[in-house]
């Protein structure tokens, strides 16, 4: 299984396979031939977003089984993304609006390099030594069982850690702890080298209370979509607040967390609350703070750090969406990624005709 996947990511990084994979619309007809993991990634989204179908008829259920098909036909959808964007009320038209993961990535991989991504801003080690000047915090790279001694140091100055595995994504494997002497360090140490893999270590982050009111047991953090063009500069689009549910250690919606949209220009929070689920929420069902109308605390230092970074350690990058906590010592930046267009679930507008004209400097 390691050998099938070192093939396909070598495959993916090669811009001409690429290229080659969705000119001819392979991806297409693998779907046409009963793809199973879309089909099941289709039953699964039915049972999340509209579980009522199940007591219906056979025909209704396979109705909707192809509305899903060709939506993805037509913009590249997942079944997710479907009901979370809501195409199902937009003809083809309107459904080519919308700035879906996969075109995301498909534009992306027009403009830019897989495996610049890969090497320095997926892997989370490479992207905190690039920016380690905007993390604001110690970390540390865990590769091998000889990495014991730089992990048993950080451990025992900072104390409170995040272990990270490299290739995590969506918060999934993530954990918080808190070590105070050397046989606690083994102990994690060794539990991290147990599961395998690489992991990056970095200080707890304490955001700022201004933040915390949100939610007390995970950071809360701002996603920011930045657009670098050689042509027209920085420009960005809609951000968005993340926060968790109590007790979460992460906000990320896939994790339970719920987002809203913050106006670009002013940084105040212009939609409700969303769940990954679709679930709406006018104030946070924990905290019961409401949502629209909510000032984004030092937004304009936000901006500007943003704009720094992207022009400074990511120049040759088009597009990245910067994942961003606020501390005492001022915003700070989490990780960096190609960043998925979640805030078009919230207010259903598509983004793609605004998304292509930055990055194509149009």
């Amino acid at each position: 299984m390691g050998y099938i996947k070192e093939v396909r990511k070598a495959l993916r990084t090669n811009r001409f396979v690429s290229d080659l994979f969705y000119f001819l619309h392979i991806d297409d007809l693998l779907i046409r031939l009963g793809s199973k993991s879309f089909e099941n990634a289709i039953e699964n989204a039915i049972e999340k977003f509209r579980p009522e179908l199940k007591k219906t008829s056979n025909t209704e259920i396979e109705k909707v089984k192809n509305e899903i098909r060709h939506s993805y036909y037509v913009c590249k959808s997942s079944p997710d993304e479907y009901f979370l964007m809501g195409l199902y009320n937009f003809d083809d038209e309107g459904k080519r609006s919308f700035v879906t993961d996969k075109f995301l990535y498909m534009t992306m991989l027009r403009l830019s390099s897989r495996k610049k991504h890969d090497e320095e801003i997926e892997n989370k080690w490479n992207f905190y030594k690039l920016a380690t000047p905007y993390f604001k915090r110690q970390a540390v790279g865990i590769f091998t069982n000889r990495d014991f001694d730089d992990f048993k140091r950080v451990a025992l100055d900072i104390h409170d850690l995040i272990l990270k595995p490299l290739d995590a994504c969506m918060g999934k494997g993530i954990s918080a702890v808190n070590i105070t002497n050397e046989e606690q360090a083994k102990m994690v140490f060794d539990s991290m080298i147990e599961k395998g893999g690489a992991w990056i270590v970095e200080e707890r982050i304490r955001q700022t209370k201004e933040m915390a009111i949100w939610c007390e047991s995970c950071v809360n953090t701002v996603r920011f979509l930045s657009i670098l063009n050689k042509n027209t500069g920085f420009h960005a689009i809609k951000p968005f607040l993340r926060t968790g549910r109590k007790g979460a250690i992460v906000d990320n919606a896939g994790s339970g967390g719920i987002f809203a949209n913050v106006d670009v220009k002013s940084g105040i929070l212009c939609t409700c609350g969303i769940d990954e689920l679709g679930n709406r929420y006018i104030e946070h069902p924990d905290t019961h703070i409401k949502f629209e109308g909510w000032q984004i605390p030092q937004y304009n230092q936000l901006v500007d750090m943003v704009k720094e970074m992207h022009e400074k350690i990511m120049p040759t990058h088009p597009y990245i969406g910067w994942d961003l906590a606020l501390t005492d010592k001022g915003w700070v930046v989490i990780e960096a990624n190609w960043g998925q267009f979640v805030n078009q679930y919230i207010d259903h507008v598509g983004l793609k005709k605004e998304f292509l004209q930055y990055v194509e400097g149009k």
